[in-house]
């Protein structure tokens, strides 16, 4: 069951150091690397030390 991970496991398991998953009715290219380009940073705030 998905409610009992961890939240930042499920996000690591659909993000990876290439992107995100595919854009379900992406009407372009653009849209897919913009939202690629979100989800590694948010992987990298994630993946970083808390202060």
């Amino acid at each position: 069951m998905l409610r009992r991970k961890d939240v930042a496991e499920v996000l690591f398991g659909v993000i990876d150091d290439e992107g995100g998953p595919l854009i379900h009715n992406c009407t372009s290219e653009e849209q897919q690397r913009s939202f690629d380009s979100t989800c590694r940073k948010f992987r990298r705030f994630l993946s970083s030390p808390t202060k």
